[in-house]
């Protein structure tokens, strides 16, 4: 069952604790001769960009999402959430099997795949698991056949670093990247490799990371931080690599574009992301925060899509029955308490 905090601060204090014990993890690969690849573990970050972009969207759905634990029950992955999950996962084990595309390499490909998808919580479709497998077996035909990067580090995890040396901890933030490569698309400078799905346009996608806040935040850590910049050197873009999923008999398409990160753009940025993040911490249950009426409905690859808490912000109580509890309980069964006194679906 999950569990929250009174105090999303608290919150990011803790989880930032927690990866501060644990970054020792990673290390070099076996599977790479000569141990010049620096491997990490896959999956999201626990206090990077994907903890950051409800607040960022809309105060209301961090508070009902990362402060009082509503969600809607699930009984299976989402299978656009396990192909995502799993496309990462094998591509890190081909980049770390130095693009090898024999038989061997192909079954610890597909053994990732499998492993990180044992790892969710909820099971996986067989759908999207035949999905995944097919979109990785056509990447790897694709970009076998053209100059390949030099990795560095894949699924490397940086942070928790702060934007200012006086942050107080609970702003210092961490980022996961896919990997830090000599990309022969950006003249072979190195690169933070960022892979991205989609099921809409390639050129969608890059227009949307132009200027967007995760590119950007790991960015500003790897530059701060000893495992970044001073580690590596200095990487010269974010390089992205899509996958445009094919459906039915329609095959995939990829292509990698390099994205420039500008000073001018790195300064507001941190400015405006620290505003944010003491707003956010400064969230606990009763807190009456603001709703933003713009991204109760957003666009998602092709698709335009309701927030997670649309119906429980138009009908309030009378909804609640789609919506559980931090503990996996009803709405109804929610009592007040001294930290809780108003009602979850307010």
């Amino acid at each position: 069952m999950r569990k929250t905090n009174a105090r999303a601060g608290m919150q990011l204090r803790e989880v930032s604790g927690a990866i501060s014990q644990g970054d020792g993890a990673q290390g070099t690969s076996g599977n790479n001769e000569g141990g010049s690849v620096k491997i990490g573990e896959g999956g999201a970050s626990s206090a990077g960009w994907h903890k950051l972009q409800s607040g960022l969207r809309c105060q209301k759905e961090f508070q009902l999402e990362h402060v009082r634990g509503i969600h809607k029950p699930q009984v299976q992955t989402p299978d656009y959430f396990a192909i995502g999950i799993g496309v990462h996962a094998g591509r890190a084990t081909w980049f770390g099997n130095k693009f090898r595309t024999d038989t061997a390499t192909w079954e610890k490909v597909k053994h990732a795949v499998r492993r990180d998808f044992e790892k969710q919580k909820l099971p996986v479709t067989v759908k999207a698991e035949s999905a995944c497998l097919s979109y990785l077996e056509q990447y790897i035909a694709y970009w076998s056949m053209r100059p390949r990067p030099t990795p560095v580090a894949i699924e490397w995890l940086i942070g928790p670093v702060p934007f200012e040396p006086d942050d107080p901890f609970f702003m210092h933030r961490t980022a996961r990247l896919d990997d830090v490569s000599k990309y022969p698309e950006a003249g072979g400078h190195l690169c933070i490799g960022e892979l991205k799905t989609t099921s809409g346009g390639i050129q969608d996608v890059v227009n949307e990371y132009t200027l967007h806040g995760q590119p950007l935040m790991q960015w500003t850590l790897f530059k701060r931080s000893k495992r970044g910049e001073k580690k590596f050197g200095p990487v010269k873009h974010v390089m992205l690599d899509v996958i445009k999923k094919g459906y039915g008999s329609e095959k995939c398409q990829f292509h990698r574009q390099p994205i420039p990160i500008t000073d001018y753009s790195l300064a507001w940025y941190s400015r405006d992301l620290r505003a944010q993040l003491k707003i956010l911490s400064g969230i606990d249950w009763n807190t009456d925060t603001p709703r933003n009426i713009a991204q109760c409905t957003r666009v998602v690859g092709r698709a335009r899509v309701n927030c997670p808490y649309l119906d429980l912000c138009r009908w309030g109580k009378s909804a609640g029955t789609q919506y559980r509890l931090a503990d996996g309980g009803f709405m109804n069964s929610w009592r007040p308490s001294e930290e809780q006194l108003v009602p979850p679906w307010k």
